[in-house]
């Protein structure tokens, strides 16, 4: 479908206010509908539930918008997942959310069609704030720009360039994480694998699920609360000084470029096998 543009100001997201480039009327959210919001300032609170609209191909919201897209209490709905398994890319076939806006804030909420409740992939690069309120996105990347995960939504994958980041406590839990660089805090476990190459990641859940596989490759590894099966610490900082509740890392091997800050001895942190290659580093 052709690209459709949402008129200048308009607080809708109704069909009525999407144009084609011409200016002539558009469908507007609708089965593999690519709809743009190329500016404004304005709050987008009506009709922003657009459930009935399922496959959407693609949803994408300009770096001169600096206004608002739903609300905490009112997200927007949208669904945005083909017919095939979601895979991690932008090509013309997989459905996506790119949200490159230059202020304000969206808050969005997967709707529910079929018995699905997903968005493929969603790219943040944004001033703007996201907050994901309900359901699962599939591929999270972040660029720039805050992002809050919120109770009711979680992220099957989630990769970071930069930005920052909040998982807050008590959803589904993460699956996969990677960060190359940026401030995040995760309030869950990751079950499969939390790789770390930059940046800071702050580990901080109670419960009994264990964080599956944290690889620690570079930047700070803040690790407040939560058990973790297997750690590889090849390179970065391992900061355990700061734990808040007794923590246990089954398997950890630390390599020569591996910097640990913390006092074992205190009892919060318990290895249970620890093997180290070559002389790992402790911090002051």
């Amino acid at each position: 479908m052709a690209f459709e543009y949402l008129a200048s100001g308009a607080t809708s997201l109704a069909a009525a206010f999407w144009l084609l480039a011409d200016g002539t009327a558009g469908s507007g959210p609708a089965a593999n509908a690519t709809l743009i919001i190329p500016d404004g300032v304005q709050a987008i609170t009506t009709a922003v539930d657009q459930s009935a609209a399922g496959g959407m191909r693609s949803f994408e919201v300009n770096r001169l918008f600096t206004g608002t897209i739903g609300s905490l209490g009112t997200p927007a709905k949208l669904y945005l997942t083909d017919s095939t398994a979601a895979e991690k890319t932008s090509a013309n076939s997989e459905s996506f959310i790119r949200y490159d806006a230059g202020g304000g804030a969206f808050y969005i909420s997967c709707s529910t069609v079929s018995g699905t409740s997903s968005i493929d992939n969603f790219f943040q690069n944004s001033v703007g704030a996201v907050y994901f309120v309900t359901g699962l996105c599939v591929f999270y990347h972040l660029t720039n720009g805050p992002l809050t995960v919120k109770a009711n939504g979680t992220l099957t994958n989630f990769d970071a360039w930069g930005g920052s980041s909040t998982i807050d406590s008590g959803g589904t839990n993460l699956t996969n994480m990677t960060i190359f660089g940026g401030n995040h805090i995760v309030n869950r476990a990751v079950t499969g694998t939390l790789t770390i190459y930059g940046g800071s990641v702050t580990l901080n859940y109670e419960g009994t699920t264990a964080t599956g596989t944290v690889n620690l490759r570079g930047g700070t590894f803040d690790h407040r609360a939560g058990d973790v099966t297997t750690m590889n610490h090849d390179a970065g900082l391992h900061d355990y000084s700061n734990m808040r509740r007794k923590s246990t890392i089954t398997t950890c091997t630390r390599k020569p470029n591996a910097v640990s800050r913390g006092i074992r001895s205190s009892g919060m942190l318990t290895v249970t096998t620890d093997t180290t290659i070559g002389f790992p580093q402790f911090a002051a």
